[in-house]
């Protein structure tokens, strides 16, 4: 999934079944690896904000930008990648998203819910989350939770177009799901209580069907009028010429697909 697609500001009266945007695509320097190459990365703080890049070549690329809400095409997960839920699916009204607790104790839930009803899926585990919001970020404020980790982050946009997870990353974040919290994991703000999974369900699981959902909700009332999230057709995506991009955590270690584009 593309995270945020455009840097343009959206028009407030009215809606265009597409615009024209850039995108920050990975160059053809960029090595194309199915597994780690250890060549391209950043290093994450606990705030969430990544340093420098090393090894990458971001490289913008105006493309067309379609509007999903006008598509007359219905979106799902198995054939697209991504499908767009009604609010009215998602469980309760919003919360405050800038408290740790409050997404944690209430918000999981709705989360876990609404994936299990649009997969079918017999078990759902909601484990971490992030804020995009640029003015927070920038005025350096915090989640209200003296715990939990300060997940605001501003819009990513020079990052480039990316999926989260690797053939690699995958399997290894399952099963760091099974170890103690530590300091990179939002559950840590729980103290006392025990992994989402136990050991001995790892392998288990990965010789099962699985996969990571991303659910995505806008924090506020008012629509999104810059940086919208945008998503890719998975169709048209071919994984074997995607680079892998490290990001190093101080306890872990995260494998993300850049994208380049054609």
């Amino acid at each position: 999934m593309i995270r945020h697609a455009t840097p343009f500001v959206a028009a407030r009266h009215g809606r265009a079944a597409s615009t024209s945007a850039l995108l920050y695509y990975q160059g053809s320097s960029v090595p194309r690896s199915l597994t780690s190459t250890g060549r391209v990365g950043t290093h994450r703080d606990l705030d969430g904000s990544d340093r420098e890049f090393f090894g990458v070549a971001p490289t913008p690329t105006r493309v067309t930008v379609h509007d999903g809400r006008s598509s007359a095409e219905p979106f799902s997960l198995d054939v697209h990648g991504f499908e767009r839920v009604d609010e009215s699916q998602c469980g309760r009204a919003h919360i405050d998203y800038f408290s740790t607790e409050a997404v944690l104790n209430e918000y999981y839930a709705d989360c876990e819910a609404l994936v299990a009803r649009r997969t079918g899926a017999s078990r759902v585990i909601a484990f971490d989350h992030n804020l995009r919001a640029r003015a927070r970020k920038l005025a350096a404020e915090r989640t209200t939770s003296a715990s939990g980790a300060p997940v605001i982050q501003e819009p990513l946009i020079s990052y480039g177009v990316h999926n989260d997870y690797t053939l690699e990353s995958a399997p290894r974040r399952v099963a760091q799901l099974a170890a103690p919290a530590t300091s990179n994991d939002t559950l840590r703000s729980r103290p006392g209580a025990p992994p989402p999974l136990h050991p001995d369900e790892v392998d288990v699981l990965l010789r099962g069907r699985w996969m990571f959902v991303n659910v995505w909700r806008n924090i506020s009332a008012e629509p999104v009028q810059r940086d919208p999230l945008g998503l890719v057709d998975a169709r048209t995506v071919a994984p074997e010429v995607s680079p892998d991009i490290h990001t190093l955590l101080p306890n872990w270690r995260l494998l993300l697909f850049p994208l380049p584009h054609g």
